[in-house]
């Protein structure tokens, strides 16, 4: 026979749901809160900074930025794209960041900055030694573009510094602009495809490996480079001012 259910009963019932309506809720939103704190990181394959060895990420500024995003509690995923893809990933509003990058007037307009997690050594001329002989003369790489005797090998999308860049921006003519990475780079400059490119003193020994350039260059010091260019992580605009502050949060902490 079917038992009827009590005044009671029904409001046991209903109770019992109510927790359960609540606790899906609860649930569902911790699982948002957990989605939130995922961040999706691009970078390029440009040792010593970052490097795709065996579909693994490694490097100076990868190991940095593990540190960083494991002090803020963000669950980091890499992905290693060129640098055009990961700029137009940036500008097109994809949920994503990169590491790295320098801050330039053109990339405030469409992206979110951290604070600094690196300054490099001021970049030097680096060249065929033969070249290098030619170049050794001028004190200045201002002095070097102006003589307009010598082509500039650089990558696409890539910035040098707010002094260099503009430098670039007033002679175009003698700027040969690449799409690939830092190693193809200099695979170019061994086969003369432009006079000289530009170079921190601790990217020489792993670019010149990783190239594999038994060729003698030379790294020549100009005047006029500003000493130690900032790198930052760079964030879509997509991405939640929350967040970014937990990461700058944490670049502190591990600056300390």
């Amino acid at each position: 026979m079917r038992k009827c259910s009590s005044p009671s009963d029904s409001s046991t019932i209903y109770v019992y749901l109510f927790v359960a309506s609540l606790l899906s809720i609860v649930l569902t939103g911790a699982s948002f809160a957990l989605a939130e704190e995922r961040l999706s990181i691009l970078y390029i394959n440009y040792p010593p900074y970052y490097a795709n060895e065996d579909d693994k990420p490694k490097g100076l500024l990868i190991s940095k930025v593990k540190k960083i995003m494991k002090k803020a509690g963000v669950k980091a995923e890499f992905a290693c794209y060129p640098s055009k893809r990961i700029l137009d990933a940036i500008q097109y509003g994809e949920d994503v960041a990169s590491i790295g990058w320098f801050k330039t007037k053109e990339r405030e307009s469409y992206a979110k900055f951290s604070l600094p997690i690196y300054t490099n050594k001021a970049v030097g001329v680096f060249a065929l030694t033969e070249v290098g002989k030619k170049l050794s003369v001028f004190s200045s790489l201002k002095a070097i573009m102006q003589s307009r005797q010598f082509t500039l090998g650089l990558i696409a999308g890539h910035s040098e510094g707010s002094y260099i860049d503009g430098l670039i921006r007033l002679f175009p003519e003698h700027v040969s602009v690449v799409n690939g990475c830092q190693v193809q780079l200099l695979k170019m400059l061994k086969e003369r495809r432009f006079d000289y490119i530009l170079l921190p003193p601790e990217e020489v020994e792993t670019l010149t490996e990783e190239a594999r350039i038994n060729r003698e260059f030379v790294l020549l010091e100009m005047d006029d480079i500003p000493e130690g260019n900032k790198r930052y992580i760079i964030y879509s605009k997509s991405i939640p001012q929350a967040l970014i502050d937990k990461v700058d949060n944490a670049i502190l902490e591990t600056s300390e």
